[in-house]
């Protein structure tokens, strides 16, 4: 039995909402479970808000945001105008 939910996540070009079915599946070791099936195949974690694609490239950037964000606040002009 397969039961259809929407989901939204956020990736790289903005929000995308895509349609996905719940599925009972059988193991290796011959134990159910169910999982959706089109994000275990796009690599989508439980629960995750975001792409593993958006995820990635914060994470690469983060250290120059962040230290951009430190000059700002520590430079006596939080709004970054000159």
């Amino acid at each position: 039995m397969a039961y259809i939910h929407d989901r939204a996540i956020v990736c790289s070009l903005g929000e995308l909402i895509h349609r996905r079915r719940y599925y009972k599946k059988q193991t290796a070791n011959g134990t159910w479970v169910y999982a959706y099936l089109l994000d275990e195949l796009l690599g989508i974690p439980k629960g995750a808000t975001i792409s593993p694609r958006l995820a990635e490239l914060i994470a690469r950037r983060w250290p120059q945001v962040s230290n951009c964000a430190w000059r700002l606040v520590h430079s006596g002009n939080p709004s970054g105008k000159k």
